[in-house]
């Protein structure tokens, strides 16, 4: 559901087909090679850039291919694209690209100076100064990993730069020297989405006393000092913000709406494992703001939780005593049969027992109208994925049978011991 009080017109430019040139840069690639195949691959990410005049054009995407690229200089993304076709330097392939930053002494590892430049998929690490710093205007930078940074993980707007209309977009800051994600003056009308900011010295996000437009929403801010640091005007909402020693919210800002503080239930975090376990409440807990997600809603942090592709109620089979509740539960599996998420509290829940019910938490009252026939327990996720589990409702008992292990009846039921070790209680009817 969009929320009302705020309109947001978000374009997702990783979602526009580009209608450009494709350009290639491997780990082993020469940057003599025209870059139009993986076998002629340039070896710089940004050569196109730097060593032909008017190379790239709007549209143009340079696909780079899984490694590691140990830099001596900063790479600077300078052509600029359009709103409609912008340029788009994206991870190709499976595994990592790792963009090791030890020996640059520049400001940055990576520069996005041009403007409408698509970033994605990076992993920029040991940095000496700043990750990323972004100088131009209505760029996107997403789904990266930037860690063990020298000072700020992403800086928009470096040195006074009026770095306008930017998006961060579901990446995954963590372990800097200063801050996360600084805001610098005068950069106005950045917006922030779907982040995890994570164990950095300073802040998670610092937006300077100049910046009065910046927007955070679905973002984890967790164990830094300052968790978001800015000013009243910004608007924050829908972020978990949890455990910032120097405070949550400084200098003004505050949640907006819809925004807790709880520990995030990731999986490792210390060891870079910021997946959120299958019963995390950040799951479904963000605002729709219009870049794909899974589930009811989008998740909080920067790494969505994998499409539900079946769920199973639990238990499947079940006996519960006339005008008595038994808890039911939902996990939601992906296509590998790999335990997502909890569903229970996502699903809409009935059931066929025509005196029972099932409260919204899987909570199933059984009426007085005892089986058979067998009632079933149902749940619906999404619309459109459902599943069943069965129950037959017994009567109330009103004595206890007891039987010898041959299954002969015992009858006599006063006091008794059995070999000094089982006693056996007669129980008068009700």
């Amino acid at each position: 559901m969009r929320n009302s009080v705020i309109s947001i017109f978000l374009v997702v430019f990783l979602s526009i087909q580009a209608a450009g040139t494709n350009y290639y840069v491997s780990p082993s690639g020469d940057d003599d090679n025209d870059g139009l195949a993986p076998g002629t691959a340039w070896q710089t990410i940004d050569n196109g850039d730097q060593d032909y005049e008017d190379v790239l054009e709007p549209g143009d995407t340079v696909n780079i291919l899984p490694g590691t690229y140990s830099i001596w200089n900063s790479i600077e993304l300078k052509t600029p694209g359009t709103h409609s076709e912008p340029i788009t330097y994206h991870k190709l392939g499976e595994g990592d690209v790792e963009i090791d930053g030890t020996s640059v002494w520049e400001d940055a590892t990576l520069f996005v100076i041009g403007s409408h430049i698509v970033v994605e998929g990076l992993e920029i690490v040991n940095s000496y100064w700043d990750g990323i710093i972004i100088t131009g205007d209505s760029n996107t930078v997403t789904s990266c990993y930037i860690h063990d940074i020298t000072t700020d993980g992403i800086d928009v707007g470096g040195a006074d730069k009026d770095a306008c209309g930017n998006l961060l977009l579901r990446n995954i800051v963590a372990f800097c020297g200063e801050s996360g994600i600084e805001n610098d003056n005068p950069a106005q009308n950045n917006t922030y989405y779907g982040n995890t900011v994570y164990e950095c010295t300073y802040h998670g996000f610092y937006l300077k006393d100049e910046v009065t437009t910046a927007r955070i929403f679905n973002n984890i801010v967790s164990s830094n000092y300052h968790g978001i640091y800015g000013t009243v005007e910004n608007v924050c909402g829908f972020n978990n913000v949890w455990g910032n020693v120097g405070g949550n919210y400084f200098n003004g800002v505050t949640d907006s709406a819809g925004g807790i503080s709880k520990l995030p239930k990731f999986e490792d975090p210390d060891n870079g494992q910021f997946e959120l376990k299958s019963n995390a409440f950040e799951i479904d807990a963000g605002l729709d703001l219009g870049y794909p997600y899974n589930g009811l809603a989008p998740d909080m942090g920067a790494l969505e939780t994998s499409e539900v592709a079946y769920i199973d109620v639990v238990p499947s089979v079940n006996t519960v005593i006339e005008l008595t509740s038994s808890q039911y539960s939902v996990n939601g599996y992906d296509s590998d049969s790999n335990l997502v998420k909890d569903c229970s509290n996502s699903v809409d829940w009935s059931t066929t027992d025509p005196a029972g019910s099932v409260k919204a938490a899987g909570l199933y009252w059984a009426g007085n109208q005892v089986s058979p026939p067998d009632y079933y327990v149902k749940a619906i996720y999404c619309d459109t994925l459902s599943d069943s589990g069965r129950v037959s409702v017994i009567a109330s008992l009103d004595y206890i049978k007891i039987e010898c292990a041959d299954g002969s009846p015992f009858d006599d039921t006063t006091l008794i011991t059995d070999n000094d070790t089982t006693k056996l209680y007669e129980v008068p009817p009700v």
